[in-house]
């Protein structure tokens, strides 16, 4: 019987099945998720080079984690939004290639299909941003972009920087960067760590 935490069933159970999990595991350095700290989450991304790029955002409280876990769909995960805030529904954004390609054929007066049920701002309302600096609301971007992305998660996140990277080469077009942080801070004061159990 094996215990994974409750992140890592979310993340592998689409995934991969159970024999790949541990070699997928180890190759690209994910682990069970602890708990961490904002400046954690700030270390990890300005060694990625984000530092002038986006604003950083970690989830209010568990349960707000888990609302964003439910409309982000996965681990890591990329989700674009009109200049009007609303979600453009391109594909699955869960797979890099077609978040990767979408990236690269994005133009500032393309005319995207959007979701009008999915909007930015209630993502917005579920997070709040590390060190208190919020987005500049006089930035009149075109297009806004969030980044979901987690610790634990190891070197999967490339496949969502990467697509940060992407877009910063387009100077044609002003995209504002989110980066959302989905692991478990400790500031909210959890002992533990939700797991599920596998009999597998």
């Amino acid at each position: 019987m094996k215990r994974f935490s409750f992140f890592l069933a979310i993340f592998l159970s689409g995934f991969l099945n159970y024999s790949c999990k541990s070699i997928m595991m180890r190759i690209n350095k994910v682990s069970n998720p602890t708990f961490v700290t904002e400046s954690q989450t700030v270390s990890f991304l300005n060694k990625k080079g984000f530092e002038k790029v986006g604003t950083y955002y970690v989830c209010k409280d568990s349960a707000s984690l888990f609302k964003v876990l439910g409309r982000a769909k996965g681990i890591p995960e990329t989700n674009f939004f009109s200049s009007s805030g609303e979600f453009i529904a391109y594909g699955d954004s869960s797979c890099p290639g077609l978040a990767m390609n979408f990236a690269k054929t994005f133009t500032p007066d393309g005319h995207y299909k959007t979701d009008p049920s999915f909007k930015l701002e209630e993502i917005m309302s579920l997070v709040k941003p590390v060190g208190g600096i919020s987005v500049d609301k006089n930035f009149k971007a075109d297009f806004s972009v969030v980044f979901y992305w987690a610790t634990f998660v190891g070197k999967i996140n490339n496949n969502v920087f990467e697509i940060a990277d992407e877009l910063k080469k387009n100077s044609l077009i002003k995209i504002r960067f989110l980066f959302v942080n989905v692991d478990f801070q400790k500031s909210w004061g959890m002992k533990n760590i939700p797991i599920v159990v596998s009999n597998k």
